[in-house]
């Protein structure tokens, strides 16, 4: 089961003299079919160049084309990483290993190397990685990135004691010690729909896409509203093709009946034959129903071409978005959306916006293209490594119970934790759509029981509540 449907890209710097400061040590493996350990990333301490460049990617596919021997520094605390470095996903693997390497060098923690081992994006490739890394003496693992992958190295990694946090949202492959970063579904839904109803909102109606992840946000939508006083109206599923959007769409906005009722209140109107009755009728004309639809929000969890395509379809078929609210998921968090004049106003779940913002702008200078927005969970995880370092020492990162403080972490995505069965669960913010941009109107929870116990990174804990930390 793969689910990995992410939000589009938003848009990241690495400090410049980084570059010099690496040239000699940073070495990037992509494993591919060569039976050598992937090479290692080791960083110094030291303050933080003013200037900002990426680190010398192209050394690391030349040394992986040529099979240059890696290199292993026993001194070091080797953090493997599973990411698609070659192959159709190699684009999305760089990014992330990219965002890694950035939270490593912001660490200043030279007990640490980062070692990259190529995945290929196939099951086949993701078993070698890991196998790898095992034998390279890896202390923790991340990735890999597709649930396909992250259950294929599972076999690889039982009974090693090692604790493995993966880029992906499936919960089918977590399991305790087998920790997931990606954006949880029902995370999303639950947030928005328990801030629609605290917003006053009773009636709600959904329109589901066809697969798994539809499927997902259905069962988190009867789930937020079983226990409330909110009830669903209508649900409606739909095909994952444009031209196929014009039929669910009207059937949940119950146009056919609506309009009928419209054309028989005016013929009725017309059959009294008065001068009053007459012009009332005539003016019923331009409306192509008379009542509105019987919920005030409903729930779109998608995102990109297919919801501007399906964005002007509600108000054409009556549901006016000036009464009915629009909900969404994470998917929500594009924008391309802004341009939309029916979604202006949508609610949707997600991190708040600035410091995931900072960080991918970063990236994107450092790379010369837009990275994906889930570049932000490789920095976090690399920088959650780092935090757990610095606070218990090399034991620590072997040891499930430090992941699972129920106060959570902080991260440039916001306040994070994991749960026993290996899922995360995020504080997120509620964003709205505007033409100007995302605008939070609900901020993130600072906790989730009592202070946060970790905080991954130094600007963010100062954007905080000091009394929160």
């Amino acid at each position: 089961m793969r689910i990995e449907k992410t939000p589009a890209p938003s848009t990241l710097a690495l400090p410049n003299r980084f570059v010099l400061a690496l040239c000699a040590v940073f070495f990037v493996a992509a494993c591919g079919a060569s039976t050598t350990p992937g090479s290692s990333i080791p960083r110094t301490v030291g303050p933080a160049p003013s200037v900002e460049q990426s680190p010398p990617m192209e050394a690391a596919e030349e040394q992986a084309a040529t099979g240059a021997p890696t290199l292993l520094n026993a001194r070091h605390i080797n953090i493997a990483i599973l990411l698609p470095l070659s192959g159709d996903d190699k684009a999305v693997g760089k990014a992330l290993l990219q965002a890694a390497s950035m939270a490593l060098f912001e660490a200043y923690d030279d007990r640490l190397t980062l070692v990259p081992y190529d995945t290929t994006g196939t099951r086949e490739g993701a078993a070698l990685a890991a196998q790898k890394a095992v034998d390279g003496g890896a202390a923790i693992i991340l990735g890999p990135l597709f649930s396909g992958n992250v259950r294929a190295v599972q076999p690889i990694l039982a009974g090693r004691g090692l604790v493995q946090i993966s880029f992906s949202n499936d919960r089918s492959v977590a399991a305790p010690g087998r920790y997931i970063m990606g954006f949880q579904v029902e995370n999303e839904v639950g947030r928005v729909m328990q801030f629609a109803l605290d917003r006053g909102h009773k009636n709600f109606a959904g329109l589901f896409p066809d697969g798994i992840y539809g499927t997902l946000v259905r069962e988190a939508f009867g789930d937020s509203l079983e226990a409330t006083s909110g009830r669903v109206t209508a649900m409606e599923r739909y095909h994952l093709q444009a031209d196929t959007l014009d039929h669910p769409v009207r059937i949940i906005a119950d146009y056919d009946r609506r309009k009928k009722h419209r054309d028989q209140e005016i013929d009725f109107l017309l059959s009294l034959e008065d001068d009053m009755t007459d012009e009332i009728a005539k003016s019923l004309k331009p409306f192509d129903t008379l009542e509105g639809v019987p919920f005030d929000a409903l729930m779109v969890p998608e995102g990109g071409s297919l919801m501007r395509t399906l964005g002007p379809l509600l108000p054409y078929y009556e549901i006016d978005p000036n009464l009915v609210r629009f909900l969404g998921t994470g998917l929500m968090n594009d924008i391309s959306l802004r341009r939309e004049p029916p979604l202006q106003g949508a609610w949707f779940a997600a991190p708040e916006p600035a410091a995931p913002d900072a960080i991918l702008n970063k990236l994107a200078d450092s790379m010369g293209v837009s990275p994906p927005r889930i570049a932000t969970l490789a920095y976090d995880a690399m920088s959650l490594v780092a935090h757990i370092m610095r606070s218990y020492g090399r034991d620590g990162l072997s040891d499930s119970d430090v992941f699972l403080n129920p106060r959570g972490f902080n991260g440039i995505d916001g306040l994070f934790r994991f749960t026993q069965e290996g899922y995360s669960e995020r504080a997120l913010a509620i964003l709205e759509i505007r033409r100007s941009g995302f605008l939070v109107v609900d901020g993130a929870p600072k906790r989730f029981r009592g202070a946060v116990s970790g905080v991954l990174r130094a600007e963010v804990k100062q954007a905080n509540d000091p009394a929160n930390n």
